[in-house]
């Protein structure tokens, strides 16, 4: 099975839609904005393209064309987390409308040097 991720489309539905005789399904990415994603619904629902899987956040409730989007889980901003789960649940369902079966979700940005991998270790 060859699965091509919509981000090199960069929002491009035609660049998209050029693609598609060539590929058996697509993994959508998060590099988009609702006009992008909301026609890829379309040509998900009239059986155009198998979706495989879809990246969180993406989907018609998106705003942003941001390419790199990380959620935020370990903010200590309450709202700012609580958003962002908001948001992967409406990818999750979103994803499930059009056929997805997979949701890819990047664990996000840690601001927090206690909580970073990439931190000093203390002895």
């Amino acid at each position: 099975m060859i699965s091509f991720s919509t981000s090199w489309a960069n929002g491009d539905i035609s660049r998209l839609r050029g693609i598609l005789p060539y590929v058996d399904s697509i993994e959508v990415g998060s590099r988009g904005d609702a006009d992008f994603f909301g026609r890829i619904e379309e040509c998900a629902m009239d059986n155009t393209l198998a979706v495989r899987s879809v990246h969180a956040c993406a989907g018609p409730h998106k705003r942003q064309h941001d390419p790199s989007y990380t959620p935020n889980f370990a903010s200590r901003d309450s709202e700012r987390r609580e958003k962002d789960m908001d948001d992967v649940c409406r990818t999750a369902e979103w994803a499930e409308k059009i056929g997805a079966r997979i949701i890819v979700l990047h664990i996000g940005a840690v601001a927090d040097e206690t909580l970073s991998l990439t931190s000093p270790k203390s002895h």
